[in-house]
C-alpha cells in the first residue's frame, strides 16, 4: 500500500523547547530530548499514551457555542491543550501533530471518516509519521478518537496489525481498497448494544470499522479548515451536536461521562455504568470530581446546550 505525504510551510504551534517542556512538565515524560536522539520510537509510544492520559476527549467547546457553533481557532487549540482540556478529534490529533512536528519527528495529518451512528466523510484526521526508526518506516498516532490507541501503530503490515487490547477495547486495522481501516471488537459499544445499521456497518469476521484514514497526507492544516468547519457546523457530520461527552485515561483506565450516566473501567478492563444522573446538578458534580480542570462554567455552559438539544 502506497502513500505520499505533501510537505507545506505551516505555523509554529511549539518551538523545540516549548515541545520539550511540555512532554516533560505537562506529560511528565522523562529524559525527552535523550530518548528523542536515542530511542525515538519509545518516545512516540511514550506520547502516545502521555496525550490519553493527560487529555480529555470532550465536546463541551462544542456545545458551548450552540445555537452558533465554530471551528476553533489554532490558539485556541492550543490553550486547551496546554491546560489539559483537550477537545474532539480536530484539537487533539492537531496538537499532537504540532507536539510531534516541534520535536523534529516527520508528521503529517490525512483525511478519515468515522463510522459510528453517523456516516459522513472526512469528519477525522489522523496523524501520520514517518522515517522514525529507518528510512520509509510509516507510523500511524491516534489521540483524538475517544477510545485508548496507547502506543504509535506501526503500519508496515502487509493486510492486517497485530491485535491491540487497551483499556476496555481490543482493535486492529486493516488496509483496505487503498485506506487504512480502524477496527474494534471486543468493547465496542456498538457491538455490545446489538444495534444494526445498514448504512454504517461494516463489519469483517466480528470486526466492526470504526473509521477508514485516507493514505495521502499532508502537513498543511489549513487544508483541512474547510472540513471542520463543517463538523461544527452541520449535526449531519457529527453526533457531538447533540451529546454530552467527556472521556479521559487517568491510569490508562477509562472514565466517562455521557449525557446522563458515569461510566468506569472495573478490575477486568470492562466499561461499566457505575451511576446514572439524574439531573444537571449531579452531572455538573460528577464531572467537578472526576475532571477536576474542567472550568464549571463551560460546564454549565456546555449541558444547558445539551438540555436544549434534546427539546428539539
Amino acid at each position: 500500500l502506497l502513500y505520499t505525504i505533501k510537505f507545506e510551510h505551516i505555523m509554529v504551534f511549539f518551538t523545540k523547547d516549548e515541545a520539550l517542556h511540555f512532554c516533560s512538565h505537562s506529560l511528565k515524560i522523562t529524559s525527552t530530548e535523550e530518548k528523542l536522539t536515542g530511542s525515538p520510537r519509545t518516545l512516540l509510544d511514550e506520547i502516545a499514551t502521555a496525550l490519553h492520559t493527560h487529555q480529555l476527549f470532550q465536546n463541551l467547546r462544542l456545545l458551548s457555542t450552540l445555537p452558533s457553533p465554530r471551528r476553533p481557532t489554532l490558539p485556541e487549540v492550543k490553550e486547551d491543550c496546554l491546560a489539559g482540556l483537550g477537545g474532539l478529534c480536530y484539537n487533539l490529533n492537531l496538537s499532537a501533530f504540532f507536539l510531534l512536528q516541534g520535536l523534529g519527528f516527520k508528521v503529517s495529518l490525512a483525511h478519515a471518516s468515522c463510522n459510528t451512528s453517523f456516516l459522513f466523510p472526512n469528519n477525522h484526521v489522523v496523524v501520520y509519521v514517518k522515517d522514525v526508526v529507518t528510512p520509509g518506516d510509516w507510523f500511524l498516532v491516534e489521540v483524538g478518537c475517544g477510545f485508548p490507541t496507547f502506543a504509535a501503530v506501526d503500519l508496515s503490515f502487509e493486510s492486517e496489525s497485530p491485535v491491540f487490547v487497551n483499556s476496555f477495547l481490543e482493535y486492529k486495522f486493516m488496509k483496505h481498497d487503498g485506506k487504512i481501516l480502524r477496527l474494534h471488537r471486543k468493547g465496542c459499544p456498538i457491538i455490545r448494544s446489538g444495534v444494526k445499521n445498514p448504512e454504517t456497518d461494516f463489519y469483517v469476521d466480528g470486526w466492526r470499522r470504526f473509521y477508514s484514514a485516507e493514505t495521502d497526507s499532508t502537513s498543511d492544516v489549513g487544508h483541512f479548515d474547510s472540513y471542520f468547519d463543517c463538523v461544527w457546523t452541520d449535526p449531519r457530520a457529527s453526533p457531538f451536536h447533540t451529546a454530552f461527552r467527556i472521556t479521559g485515561f487517568p491510569n490508562k483506565r477509562a472514565v466517562v461521562v455521557t449525557n446522563h450516566r458515569v461510566l468506569m473501567e472495573d478490575e477486568e478492563g470492562e466499561l461499566v455504568a457505575t451511576s446514572e444522573l439524574k439531573g444537571g446538578d449531579e452531572v455538573k458534580e460528577a464531572v467537578s470530581r472526576l475532571f477536576p480542570g474542567v472550568p464549571a462554567q463551560l460546564v454549565e455552559q456546555a449541558w444547558t446546550s445539551y438540555e436544549n438539544s434534546q427539546c428539539k
